[in-house]
């Protein structure tokens, strides 16, 4: 059974969940996936992202939803609430990952779900990410009814290091 967790600035040891999410981090990156990292990513240099994420969570500064089953983490994603005074309203949908070998099993879908609910109690009115261009995740926000603002070619480094085009969504939550 697959139990979801939401993490915030009330969540003690916060800490404790930066290697856990690197190791996750680091699966997508060697499976290929765009997630901003370049293959010859480092733990320690993932360690170091998540430990950031983290901290931010603890002033209250988004949200990060997991997922685990067998107590093991096999997805996670970030809600990252906007600093500017004009963007209270929205927040970025930020490192979406489920495990390769995890993926068909709707916890993506759940997860977003999650974060779409965290992000309603929040205050916010809009969500915004991007994604690699005909991903896996690309097709999922498809399906969930994000709307596609439009593809950016050459946007962004696959981990092999080739220039992939970038797909940009945004959600209204109602």
């Amino acid at each position: 059974m697959v139990e979801f967790k939401v993490l915030n600035s009330s969540h003690e040891d916060l800490e404790d969940f930066s290697l856990p999410f690197a190791k996750l981090l680091f699966d997508a990156v060697a499976s290929g996936a765009s997630m901003g990292y370049l293959a010859d990513v480092t733990l320690s240099q993932l360690d170091s992202y998540w430990a950031k994420v983290l901290a931010d969570i603890s002033r209250d500064k988004g949200r990060v939803i997991y997922a685990l089953e067998e107590n093991q983490i096999v997805g996670v994603v970030v809600l990252a609430f906007e600093s500017n005074p004009n963007a209270q309203h929205r927040a970025e949908v930020k490192k979406f990952i489920v495990r390769s070998e995890s993926q068909g099993k709707g916890i993506g879908r759940k997860l977003l779900s999650i974060l779409e609910m965290e992000a309603k109690m929040a205050g916010k009115s809009l969500l915004i990410l991007d994604t690699e261009t005909d991903s896996v995740a690309d097709s999922l926000y498809q399906r969930l009814e994000w709307v596609k603002l439009g593809t950016m070619p050459q946007h962004s480094a696959a981990p092999s290091g080739e220039l992939k085009p970038t797909t940009f969504y945004y959600k209204l939550l109602s």
